[in-house]
């Protein structure tokens, strides 16, 4: 163990009025998605470490579990805590889902937790750039420890606390008893009549391969587009904060206007991301009326052109879908706006070279929403 992390430990432990905690609960958060290749290990881990926190005799021990990565097949975040052989039974027989759903997603579903209490212990195998994404909207900090799957990576947009290794587990409990002992307060902090409460502006533009390649997956293009447009049409979650709101306590609301068009068909108009519809029932109607009908040639060279060609994408995020191959993608000169361009290879294509991020099409709807809403934080 690290001489930092003992000093965290000690200096979490020692308080000076408090020299025991009556009861210390817990839930242990489970990757269970597609980035944790060894989901049993990880099971395995977490059942030792709670084994060694219900022993401790230091508190009373209460404790419970939840499993992300299964995007809209995750089950509710309880509401309830469980003893030893209850707990421990209930995770062996977990399984993993393999869903791509991430941290994002994960930690977007706990600032909605009812319970604040607890202390949160996350694992998670996602990457560096979700951990950076996911911290920019979390707002449990405080009383979140996370375990990562691998050494080396940065968890402090998700912890104020050290994150010991997958096997630390006597330091993990003492890092979680300690936690306990000095659980962050939020002070309630309602707006006055007179307080203007921030407005989160968010503009996107949705843009869908309709070509030949693209063709047989609109459907799919369509449905994704339409659940994560429900949910940003709906506004900002309780609890959400983004970096343009003045105060973490007082949510922002979410101004949301959006456009679809796509490229690849005969029946094709261009984008114009100067008109966005302002309600969902506009939106959806709009992209019920494309049709995929007669598909052309067109790829993504043509649909960044197009981009390109109107200055009106420096106002919006731009979520570019595309089943053009690699090489194409690849030999693109530039995206003038890349830096606001999310983007979907729908078979796996890397799209780092013209889009600031990169996805694939098996993306749950949470997830594809936070990381817009995010980008819209950032931007404008």
């Amino acid at each position: 163990m690290s001489h930092f992390l003992n000093v965290c430990i000690l200096l979490l432990l020692f308080d000076k009025t408090i020299f025991a905690v009556e009861q210390c609960e817990a839930l242990f958060v489970i990757d269970g998605s597609s980035y944790y290749l060894t989901f049993r290990a990880e099971i395995t881990a977490i059942t030792t470490a709670a084994s060694v926190a219900f022993s401790n005799t230091q508190s009373i021990f209460f404790a419970n579990y939840w499993e992300y990565g299964g995007g809209d097949d995750d089950e509710k975040l309880p509401n309830d805590f469980l003893k030893k052989n209850d707990f421990l039974d209930g995770v062996q027989g977990l399984q993993s889902y393999g869903g791509s759903e991430s941290i994002v997603g994960a930690t977007s579903k706990l600032n909605q937790w009812q319970i604040d209490t607890a202390v949160i212990v996350l694992y998670t195998a996602s990457p560096q750039s979700l951990i950076t994404i996911a911290g920019t909207n979390y707002t449990e900090q405080g009383r979140t420890i996370v375990v990562h799957s691998n050494d080396g990576v940065d968890m402090s947009p998700l912890s104020n606390y050290p994150s010991p290794g997958i096997s630390e587990y006597t330091a993990l409990v003492e890092l979680i008893i300690g936690v306990c002992k000095n659980m962050p307060t939020k002070p309630t902090m309602q707006p006055s009549p007179t307080t203007q409460i921030p407005v989160l502006q968010c503009r996107a533009q949705f843009y869908i391969d309709a070509s030949v390649l693209g063709k047989p997956t609109a459907p799919q293009q369509t449905a994704l587009i339409s659940s994560a447009a429900t949910l940003l049409f709906n506004g900002l979650s309780a609890g959400e904060f983004y970096s343009n709101c003045s105060n973490i306590f007082v949510n922002c609301s979410l101004s949301f206007h959006a456009a679809i068009a796509s490229y690849g068909d005969a029946t094709s108009v261009p984008p114009n991301p100067s008109q966005l519809m302002d309600s969902f029932t506009a939106f959806s109607t709009a992209l019920n009326a494309l049709t995929f009908n007669s598909p052309d040639n067109q790829n993504i060279v043509d649909a960044i052109n197009i981009i390109n060609g109107n200055a009106e994408f420096a106002n919006v995020i731009t979520v570019l879908f595309t089943n053009s191959p690699q090489a194409l993608i690849d030999n693109i000169t530039g995206n003038a706006y890349q830096d606001r361009t999310l983007g979907f290879g729908i078979s796996g294509q890397n799209m780092y070279h013209i889009a600031d991020s990169t996805m694939n099409l098996g993306k749950p709807p949470t997830e594809l929403s936070a990381l817009i809403k995010t980008y819209c934080g950032w931007r404008f």
